[in-house]
C-alpha cells in the first residue's frame, strides 16, 4: 500500500472544497481534494451580485466570466400578496447577480485548485478513517492508497458525510424538498421567479445555453406522487414555461436547514453547506461558500502552526450566522400569510434552532 503524507485531505469538491484547497496550497500547506464527477445537471444555479466580491479576492473573476453566466434581470416574487413584487437588475446596486451554469462554475474552480498544486481524487471511495487531531489516516479503496493527515475539512454539503462518519450529526433547523425540472428552449427572459402557493413555493429561472430550471419547494409529504401536476397547474410558473420542453426525469433535493458547530479541538472543519446550510429562498449559499472557504482556510493553517485562535473566531463566526440566518428566515416565511392554514406554512412558524 502507498502511503502519502500530507497537510488536509478536504471531502468534496464543490465550490467551498476547491476554494479551500486554493487557499491552503497558497499557505503552502499539501492537500489532497477527494471530489466526485460532476453531473451534467446541477442544481444552485444563482449567484447573487455579492457574490463577485468573493471571487474578485480569489483572483477568479475571468476564469468566472469564462463559464458564461447569464446576467440576471432581477427577481420577481408573489409573497404575501397577489401583486407581484418587482427588483429589477437596473434598481439594486450592481445588478441583479448571474444565473450559471453550474457544473461549469464548480468545474472552474475545482481547476483552479488542482492548478494551485492540490492532489484531486475523482469518485475515490474511502474505506476507513483512523485517529485523532494532527494524526488522521484515510484509507482509499481500489488505489490501495493510504493519506495521513493532520487536518481533514467536510466540505460535502448538506449531506456532511465527515461529520456523520465522524459520529457528529449536524442540527437541523427545518426540512425541504425541492423537486426540479430542467427545461430546454425556454425562451423566457432572464429573471427569477419566486411563487408561493399553499404546499410550498415555485422557483423558476433561465440559464445558460437556452436552458431554465424549475423547482417546487415543499415538505417531502407534499412533494410525494408528481408534484408538478398537482400543484403545477394555473401558476404563473406554468404560465411562464408553456412554449418549453422538459428535460425528463424530475429528480428531487434535500434542502435542510442545518448546521454543524465547528470544534477547534476535533481535529477536522465543516465548510460551506457542511457548515450551514441556508433555505434556497435566501439565495446565499453559494455566496457564503466562496466567502467563508478562505477564511477556513486561513484558521486550519493557523491551527497547524500552533495558533488556535483563528478558528475559534471561524467557529464562533458560524454560530453568529446560523443565529442571524434563522431569525430572518422567520421573518421572511411569517410575511407569507395567505395560506397560514395550510400544513407547509404551519410548519414553517416553528423552528428550531
Amino acid at each position: 500500500m502507498r502511503v502519502v503524507d500530507v497537510d488536509v485531505v478536504v471531502f468534496g469538491g464543490g465550490p467551498a472544497g476547491s476554494v479551500v484547497a486554493e487557499q491552503l496550497r497558497a499557505r503552502g500547506r499539501r492537500v489532497v481534494l477527494l471530489g466526485r464527477e460532476a453531473t451534467r445537471l446541477s442544481v444552485g444555479d444563482h449567484l447573487p451580485f455579492e457574490g463577485a466580491a468573493p471571487l474578485a479576492r480569489l483572483g477568479a473573476w475571468s476564469d468566472f466570466l469564462g463559464t458564461s453566466p447569464l446576467r440576471s434581470a432581477g427577481i420577481c416574487s408573489y409573497w404575501g400578496d397577489d401583486a407581484a413584487s418587482e427588483k429589477p437588475g437596473l434598481l439594486q446596486p450592481g445588478g441583479a447577480g448571474w444565473h450559471l451554469d453550474r457544473p461549469a462554475f464548480d468545474a472552474m474552480l475545482l481547476r483552479r485548485a488542482a492548478t494551485a498544486g492540490a492532489e484531486i481524487l475523482i469518485d475515490a471511495r474511502v474505506t476507513s478513517i483512523d485517529g485523532d487531531p494532527f494524526d488522521w489516516t484515510i484509507d482509499i479503496a481500489a488505489s490501495e492508497l493510504r493519506l495521513r493527515a493532520a487536518w481533514l475539512v467536510d466540505a460535502t454539503g448538506r449531506a456532511c458525510w465527515l461529520a456523520r462518519r465522524l459520529g457528529t450529526e449536524p442540527r437541523v433547523i427545518d426540512e425541504l424538498y425541492g423537486f426540479v425540472r430542467f427545461w430546454n428552449d425556454a425562451e423566457i427572459r432572464p429573471y427569477a421567479l419566486i411563487e408561493a402557493c399553499p404546499d410550498g413555493w415555485w422557483y423558476s429561472a433561465a440559464l445558460p445555453h437556452g436552458r431554465a430550471v424549475t423547482i417546487f419547494m415543499s415538505d417531502v409529504q407534499q412533494g410525494r406522487g408528481r408534484p408538478w401536476q398537482r400543484d403545477w397547474q394555473g401558476t404563473r410558473t406554468a404560465r411562464r414555461f408553456r412554449a418549453a420542453r422538459p428535460i425528463v426525469p424530475d429528480f428531487s433535493r434535500r434542502a435542510t436547514s442545518q448546521w454543524v458547530h465547528p470544534h477547534p479541538d476535533a481535529g477536522w472543519t465543516p465548510v460551506g453547506d457542511a457548515a450551514l446550510a441556508r433555505d434556497p429562498l435566501s439565495s446565499a449559499g453559494l455566496t457564503a461558500s466562496l466567502a467563508s472557504a478562505p477564511a477556513c482556510a486561513a484558521a486550519i493553517d493557523g491551527v497547524l502552526t500552533g495558533c488556535d485562535r483563528v478558528l475559534r473566531q471561524y467557529a464562533a463566526t458560524i454560530l453568529w450566522h446560523q443565529r442571524e440566518y434563522v431569525a430572518t428566515r422567520t421573518r421572511v416565511y411569517a410575511a407569507e400569510g395567505r395560506f397560514s392554514d395550510t400544513p407547509f406554512w404551519r410548519r414553517r412558524r416553528t423552528l428550531h434552532a
